[in-house]
């Protein structure tokens, strides 16, 4: 009576595992984002260069497409002592 019991519970979770298992597709509405400008940054504090990145965004659907630089942009980086 035992091992029917376990063969009836082993059955309804493979049956439940199969019947979680389908694929759907989801198109969840996003707004583009791509154009805004982003600023990337790394500065330390022991005497060495920072550097400093000025970027523009892509879609988020561009999986390919590589940020674009933005030449001739002026950073201003300062702290409480000029």
């Amino acid at each position: 009576m035992m091992i029917k019991i376990k063969k009836l519970i082993a059955c309804s979770f493979l049956a439940f595992l199969v019947s979680c298992g389908e694929d759907s597709v989801i198109d969840l509405p996003m707004n583009d984002g791509s154009g805004k400008i982003v600023i990337e940054g790394n500065i330390t504090d022991d005497g060495d260069h920072g550097i400093v990145k000025v970027t523009r965004s892509v879609k988020i659907s561009d999986v390919k497409s590589e940020y674009k630089p933005i030449s001739n942009a002026k950073v201003v980086i300062s702290d409480n002592h000029g």
